[in-house]
């Protein structure tokens, strides 16, 4: 059903999830409004709950993943260098990034929007941070919140790179319908990873990861993951199983 196995999903979503009219409207005005223009988009998905306070170590996990990994430039500490590099790039044109942030908190937004404002890039790029929606909390059955999320959604899945959050069935759907092999947060539960020497990982395929996995043999409870050439146990749930090519194990 897909060339290779680690494109299982994207090839199911992109043949079955097609968005409404109504849906669409809503990700090509977006799209056009604050995201055609720029040279390189970013997604970071940040999966939170009502309930959870605002997390400046997850803020700061954030940051260091899109920065280590060369997904966001640095900030400078003051604005002298800013000149010098932002004199550099005239001749050539600033480069442009945009950043959609999808969260159902606007805090997270808030915090790295007024990073790249308050201080300029490193390498003289303009960063520009967007958040489509921030609706406080999730809503069963109400059309509107359905919408936007599905519209989010897509968005991330245009991403050039993406970040998300582990075990995030929302960051799994983007990546699948991208074709994206994901920066993903690890939670500091998850084998002691999580930290500011590895605030993320790279997502082994761009495969969802089933959190209730099948095991190989009912009778001699094998485990899959060990047995099988193209599933893996999951970075971010090590008890759940991925499809992966033979190549990226």
């Amino acid at each position: 059903m897909s060339p290779a196995t680690a494109t299982t999903t994207a090839a199911r979503i992109s043949f079955g999830f097609h968005p409404t009219n109504h849906v669409w409207g809503l990700i090509t005005r977006y799209y056009r409004a604050h995201l055609a223009s720029a040279q390189r988009l970013v997604g970071i998905q940040v999966r939170v709950f009502p309930w959870e306070a605002d997390s400046p170590e997850l803020l700061e996990r954030i940051t260091a993943c899109a920065q280590k990994e060369g997904l966001l430039p640095g900030l400078l500490d003051t604005e002298e260098p800013a000149a010098k590099a932002a004199a550099k790039t005239t001749a050539r044109g600033v480069r442009s990034i945009a950043v959609v942030i999808t969260s159902l908190k606007a805090w997270y937004y808030e915090q790295i929007q007024g990073m790249y404002w308050e201080r300029a890039a490193a390498n003289g790029e303009l960063v520009v941070v967007h958040q489509p929606s921030h609706e406080g909390r999730q809503r069963y059955g109400v059309k509107s919140h359905e919408h936007k999320a599905w519209a989010e959604i897509y968005l991330l899945s245009m991403m050039d790179m993406l970040v998300t959050t582990g075990t995030s069935t929302f960051g799994y759907t983007a990546q699948g319908l991208g074709g994206l092999r994901p920066w993903v947060l690890l939670n500091q539960q998850v084998n002691g990873t999580a930290g500011p020497n590895q605030p993320c990982t790279r997502g082994m395929s761009m495969e969802p990861c089933c959190h209730v996995a099948p095991l190989y043999d009912c009778k001699r409870r094998q485990d899959s993951g060990k047995v099988v050439p193209h599933v893996q146990h999951c970075d971010d749930f090590p008890a759940g199983l991925k499809l992966v090519n033979r190549k990226e194990r």
